[in-house]
């Protein structure tokens, strides 16, 4: 299930008094336990995603460091890889990561970015995937559609072309049309009264880019190359998951069913078992 992000409304600072886009690091090294030998985890989750509760924030407990890896402001790549590099390179801890815990249509990202952990660190990290899924082209058209509603559009269709070889072979055309696009909609909707253009005009661009950077996301979520991987990877799932098929090129990926909801998936004592299982071996 792909949630939308929250939309800030007129007057409102972006994301104001919602704390979504508050990732913070939490250390759970407690007493006179030293900090290098902490195990580490870290999320690749999407900061913003309405009614969602942050991965990083749950409380794993005594011994394990749990970091969120995406933050705001999130990249502008428009294929995993690359997205996946800039998050990494931004990481700044250089302890070894243990694992990778990624969410919904992040896990292709979150592929990559474990890649990219056991070639820095000379060990492969554990990959844990909740609900985890590939993000296909339907996915991004659907988050678009759900996108031009909350813009209050009513049953006007996007102009946007979304194909596979499209969002492939020119991606960045695709992210140009969808910032016109949204641009036009929220304008047309925050500048009705040209008296107050100079201070509704940034307001626009601020609703906007929030969108765009959430359609960014899929999108490179979408160009993944998948690269073989043979490490250790769990897919956890609930009754909601959006994929049900065999992870590509993961073909000893070790499925989990949850009898849950998405909503109860994050925080359920079965992950937070898996993680602590996971990290410190």
């Amino acid at each position: 299930m792909i949630r939308g992000v929250a939309v800030p409304t007129l007057g409102c600072a972006r994301h104001a008094g919602t704390g979504a886009r508050q990732c913070r690091r939490r250390a759970a090294v407690l007493g006179g336990e030293d900090l290098l030998s902490t195990p580490v985890a870290v999320t690749v989750q999407y900061p913003g995603v309405e009614n969602q509760q942050r991965i990083d924030e749950l409380p794993f407990g005594r011994g394990v460091d749990v970091m969120a890896l995406l933050k705001d402001p999130p990249p502008r790549r428009t294929d995993a890889a690359s997205y996946a590099a800039e998050l990494v390179s931004g990481f700044t801890d250089t302890r070894p990561v243990q694992v990778v815990m990624a969410l919904c249509m992040a896990a292709p990202i979150g592929l990559e970015v474990v890649r990219l952990f056991a070639e820095r660190d000379g060990r492969p990290p554990v990959f844990l995937a909740l609900d985890g899924a590939p993000c296909t082209v339907e996915h991004v058209a659907d988050a678009y559609r759900a996108t031009i509603e909350r813009y209050r559009a009513g049953d006007r269709p996007g102009r946007v072309e979304f194909t596979a070889d499209r969002l492939r072979s020119c991606p960045d055309e695709v992210v140009a049309d969808i910032t016109a696009e949204l641009t036009e909609l929220a304008s047309a909707k925050l500048l009705g009264d040209p008296r107050h253009a100079d201070v509704v005009a940034p307001m626009v661009a601020e609703v906007v880019t929030v969108s765009v950077d959430w359609l960014v996301h899929l999108i490179a979520a979408h160009n993944s190359d998948f690269p073989a991987w043979q490490g250790e990877t769990i897919i956890v799932t609930s009754n909601e998951t959006p994929f049900g098929g065999t992870w590509p090129r993961v073909p000893q990926a070790r499925v989990v069913p949850l009898d849950c909801s998405a909503d109860d998936l994050i925080g359920a004592d079965a992950v937070t078992a898996l993680l602590v299982e996971h990290v410190g071996r």
